[in-house]
């Protein structure tokens, strides 16, 4: 039987709180939220390429192919991220 311990942090104030769940123990919650926040980077750029840029639609078969066009995807995607923040 394996058994995990969970710790979970409550962040903000009563009206906007976030619940982080972790099995990092000894970690703390200022690692865990840094974490976090790199992962979300990783998470919306994942939602980007497959929504906006048409990731989900490649049908090439060959890995030279695909490679090709997830480094493109990438670029794209880097070149928006970057105008987006250079027009705010």
């Amino acid at each position: 039987m394996y058994v995990i311990n969970i710790r979970r942090h409550i962040l903000g104030s009563n009206e906007r709180r976030r619940s982080f769940v972790s099995n990092k123990i000894d970690a703390p919650a200022s690692h865990l939220i840094e974490l976090y926040a790199m992962r979300w980077r990783v998470e919306t750029f994942f939602r980007g390429t497959k929504q906006d840029l048409g990731f989900v639609d490649c049908e090439l078969r060959h890995a030279a192919g695909s490679s090709q066009h997830w480094h493109l995807l990438m670029l794209a995607y880097s070149l928006l991220k970057f105008y987006c923040t250079q027009r705010s």
